[in-house]
């Protein structure tokens, strides 16, 4: 600074500002509060908008309830499962604090089945992962599942992570069991790929198409059936006559003296029969094979001839009038896509079901303290 611009500073009443060192450890002390500050804003908003880290469950949700084959079975599982289906039992049975001693029992000995069921679900998929030395903790699961999670939260709640958590409390659920849930079904998906590399596993994929089309046609693995369903329960149609119902449109189709005339009479049949999505069939009937729509269904169905009809087929959902009908190879040729996957996890359900019937729920002390209706 020139000495003209240094008088001019003094002429003008002002002074350089002299630190001392009391007051140069206070504005060190103050700035490192703000910069602390400043870390922990920038890393609550990282938190928020960055990756999405597994969220550590608790000690009582990670408390061990059970086993199932050389896994051991979480308290968290348990309660998730429970409140699924209390929910379900709720409206079928009615709320359980409103029960009386009885229906409380049976409420409670369905509630336990159901649970089981439910966890031998997702334990048989593991466990056949061992089995096959399919391995269920690879990169690729983890990559997958972590995908998920991230699209779940950016789809349903907009990104925000605090309204994810409260979603999972909401729903008895914890990021470990979601994340559990996600691999299971990854899993599924590499079992198949697993099953089209093994011999005596999955025959036909994409590049044996044509093969695949001649075996669903002429194979007699592959049925093609219409039927007319009269729900048990339905909070939008009267069930009171649904047994009634569908036995006197299984009557009315057996007088039918040939093939057009009953596939006349379950068209009209069908048509007069209440619509329960998920349930009823519409349009030209559906293509499936062994493993895909229950026991008591499939029994039916392959039991019958080509436009033979079914005495009333009962289920746990409601009361079935089946026809079977003729394999089309036009229409299997028109979706071979999707009967192909049908296929592949059929004969991925065989391979279920016999590793299933393995396994069983060994419960433990702590779980025999528990009562399912009751978790929250």
């Amino acid at each position: 600074m020139s000495d003209k611009k240094k008088n001019a500073v003094i002429k003008s009443g002002k002074s350089e500002k002299k630190w001392t060192k009391r007051k140069i450890i206070a504005a060190l002390i103050l700035g490192l509060a703000v910069l602390s500050f400043v870390i922990v804003t920038v890393i609550a908003i990282i938190f928020q908008l960055g990756p999405v880290r597994p969220i550590k469950s608790s000690d009582e949700d990670t408390r061990i309830v059970g086993s199932i084959g050389d896994f051991d079975v979480k308290y968290e599982e348990l309660r998730y499962f429970s409140s699924v289906r209390r929910l379900e039992l709720d409206g079928e049975l009615g709320e359980y604090a409103a029960l009386d001693g009885n229906e409380k029992s049976e409420y409670e000995d369905k509630l336990e089945m159901l649970v089981t069921e439910d966890l031998l679900d997702v334990y048989t998929i593991l466990a056949l992962c061992e089995k096959l030395e399919t391995d269920s903790d690879s990169n690729e699961a983890e990559d997958f599942v972590q995908s998920k999670v991230e699209e779940l939260i950016e789809g349903k709640f907009e990104g925000d992570k605090k309204a994810y958590k409260k979603w999972l409390a909401e729903s008895t659920l914890t990021d470990s069991v979601l994340r559990k849930l996600y691999r299971i079904s990854y899993l599924e998906n590499e079992l198949i790929n697993h099953l089209e590399k093994t011999e005596n596993g999955i025959e036909y994929g994409a590049e044996n198409i044509n093969e695949f089309i001649d075996y669903v046609v002429n194979s007699g693995d592959f049925i093609r059936t219409i039927h007319a369903f009269y729900p048990k329960k339905s909070e939008l149609i009267d069930t009171a006559d649904s047994f009634e119902k569908a036995k006197a449109a299984a009557e009315q189709i057996a007088t039918a003296k040939d093939g057009d005339e009953r596939l006349s009479l379950m068209t009209s049949v069908i048509g007069k029969a209440p619509f329960v999505d998920g349930f009823s069939t519409t349009g030209n009937g559906f293509y499936f094979t062994h493993g895909q729509m229950g026991e008591i269904y499939e029994s039916a169905s392959f039991a019958l001839k080509e436009y033979g009809v079914s005495d009333v087929v009962e289920t746990e959902d409601g009361y079935y009038v089946i026809m079977r009908l003729p394999v089309d190879e036009d229409q299997v040729t028109a979706n071979r896509t999707t009967l192909l996957a049908n296929y592949k996890y059929g004969v991925l359900k065989s391979y279920l079901d016999e590793m299933r019937a393995e396994l069983s729920f060994v419960p433990n002390e702590y779980y025999v303290e528990i009562k399912l209706a009751e978790l929250k």
